[in-house]
């Protein structure tokens, strides 16, 4: 009576073919005489690390040995069985529990003896054999992410999605990974005027400009740019893709690639990006004047608009965050008619008398500081130079067996710090030419609108023109009504602003100059600079006033030694002193308050 037989064959992927392995295993079953069906060839296109449960051949062909279906096994060789060392003794104890021969073509071995028994010699042989099959497949693995982190390193494509913006370029004839790599994708796209990389170059720049991310995809998408920058989700990705600044952080290393954009801008962006999450417009449908501009003197956060209360509220307030974040703060609410029409007003004074502001030195300002940042770069980058050759230096000395390898550590690592040290500064002052510019260009702006400012009702072109020169506002409060506004402009200067919402006298605010006055929140007390200091005040230069105002959250020129001490409500019946004291009136502004009613009375 001829054996029953069965074959087992394995490949590790889809693409490899198993045909000579079959042709072959069915020839040497017929030459032995063994009985063999079609159905009875088992196969699995996986690796061999997998386990019995996750290969669907294997499984199957196991369970009919366990049935004792077959008497004799085929496979071409102990790696097709498996790739794991303990998992292939296992399977060969299964096989002689159930007195199933298992034979390995291409290392001629049978499994079992004539007593159908595993021999000592037979078990020393599958221990070697199991092991070195093990072995050889961690050895190609190894290879295989050898020369994958090796093709990271140069800067070579590896695979995977290719980040828009880049192509690949192919060197020699062969499609093979190791013939590409990434440069700046410079191709037209067929039915418009521009490349992948610079779309990518606009897209940075709208957003640097100011719009958000969610603009910046309905821009692209007018335009009828690829769907990689047509959705807010994917804008915010890009923006933050290290690879258009030369390179990519991946599991096997940093990939080097061309930078399509400059660092400083990158950086500007990231920091822009991190502040616009807290700057999403939770009022849509109607525009609050202040938002993004009218910041939490306790935290930091940004308000947000609160229609049906007519106020603005500190974000970690807002009824959602303490509900699902369980956050609080101890900043109060402001009342948007008040502040909005204050802030309006200032507005619209500023913007006739553009001179209290700075806007006529703003660009000689900035051309000095562009300049100063231009030499420091400059310096920094001499400094570079002597770091390569002793770099060099160090690196001819450790060949020749001068240093030791903790000494080469050493010298190398201190060289590398103080590279690393001086291409930080050059990135600061690279960033900081950046803002210049931008202010450069944010005060241009201001210039060239010349449409006058009374006759603006749209709410959008009021908030527009209060970002345009104010950089942010902090408050504070004694009592319920009297309110203290603390104003940053765009260039720098500063100015205290004091209202009284429920006045008798009418709506009126008090300015002053911020380099004049200092409030003390714990006292609820203000200081303000006696006569004879007024002068000294007045000749501070715009740029050391902003540098002292940025130095400290509080600026300490006046105090009890050099001022006089008045609590509010004396402060707000002071004369007016000509450029440092003044009284205005304002208008509230009483939009959401009207809305509020139509809505009651409906």
């Amino acid at each position: 009576m001829s054996k029953r037989c069965a074959i087992y064959l394995r490949v590790s992927t889809d693409i490899q073919d198993y045909k000579r392995q079959k042709n072959e295993l069915k020839t040497f079953a017929k030459a032995y005489g063994y009985t063999l069906n079609d159905s009875d060839i088992y196969k699995d296109k996986l690796s061999g690390f997998k386990k019995i449960d996750e290969r669907e051949g294997l499984s199957e062909l196991m369970g009919k040995v366990w049935n004792n279906e077959f008497d004799v096994v085929l496979t071409w060789e102990i790696s097709r069985l498996s790739r794991d060392q303990i998992e292939i003794l296992q399977l060969a104890k299964e096989f002689q529990k159930h007195k199933v021969n298992l034979y390995f073509k291409q290392n001629s071995l049978w499994l079992l003896n004539k007593n159908l028994e595993v021999s000592s010699s037979v078990r020393l042989i599958m221990s070697v054999l199991s092991f070195t099959a093990e072995d050889e497949a961690e050895r190609i693995k190894e290879r295989l992410l050898s020369g994958k982190r090796q093709y990271v390193r140069e800067g070579k494509y590896n695979g995977g999605k290719i980040t828009f913006g880049y192509t690949i370029k192919k060197f020699g004839k062969t499609d093979e990974p190791s013939d590409k790599k990434f440069i700046i994708d410079t191709k037209k796209i067929d039915g418009l005027d521009v490349s992948k990389s610079d779309i990518v170059r606009e897209v940075f720049d709208l957003y640097e400009s100011g719009l958000t991310a969610s603009k910046v995809a309905l821009h692209c998408k007018s335009k009828g740019y690829p769907k990689h920058v047509t959705s807010q989700h994917t804008i915010a990705r890009l923006l933050r893709n290290t690879s258009y600044i030369g390179y990519k952080e991946t599991k096997l290393g940093t990939r080097p690639v061309p930078s399509i954009i400059e660092e400083a801008q990158f950086v500007t962006v990231g920091k822009l990006l991190d502040t616009n999450k807290t700057k999403a417009d939770k009022g849509r449908k109607h525009t609050y004047l202040l938002r993004k501009v009218l910041k939490c003197t306790y935290c930091d956060k940004l308000y947000i608009g609160k229609q049906t209360d007519d106020t603005y509220q500190c974000s970690l307030n807002h009824q959602t965050n303490k509900f699902l974040h369980g956050t609080k703060c101890k900043g109060s609410n402001i009342s948007v008619s008040n502040v909005d029409g204050v802030i309006w007003e200032r507005v619209k004074d500023v913007w006739v008398h553009k001179k209290m502001h700075g806007f006529d030195n703003i660009f000689a300002v900035s051309n000095v500081e562009k300049e100063e940042a231009e030499k420091e770069i400059k310096r920094y980058e001499n400094l570079l130079v002597p770091l390569d050759d002793q770099r060099k230096r160090i690196n001819r000395i450790f060949e020749t067996g001068g240093y030791k390898e903790s000494e080469y550590d050493d010298k190398l690592g201190k060289v590398k710090r103080d590279e690393h040290n001086i291409k930080s500064k050059i990135k600061e002052l690279q960033v900081k030419i950046r803002s210049n510019e931008k202010a450069r260009k944010r005060a241009n702006s201001v210039f060239s609108r010349q449409q006058d400012i009374e006759s603006i009702t749209n709410r959008k072109e009021m908030k527009s023109r209060i970002s345009s020169l104010i950089k942010h506002i902090t408050f504070s409060k004694v009592g319920l009504f009297k309110t203290i506004l603390f104003v940053r402009y765009q260039d720098g200067k500063t100015e205290t602003i004091l209202y009284n919402s429920v006045s008798k006298k009418g709506n009126k605010f008090k300015l002053i100059d911020s380099k004049f006055v200092s409030y003390y929140d714990e006292e609820k007390c203000f200081y303000f600079l006696k006569e004879e200091h007024h002068k000294v005040a007045s000749a501070k230069n715009l740029i050391e006033f902003a540098k002292e105002k940025l130095a400290t959250n509080r600026f300490e020129l006046p105090n009890a030694s050099n001022s006089i001490k008045y609590d509010f409500d004396e402060l707000l019946k002071l004369d007016d002193i000509p450029n440092i004291l003044s009284t205005h009136e304002y208008s509230k502004i009483t939009y959401f308050k009207d809305l509020n009613r139509k809505r009651f009375s409906r």
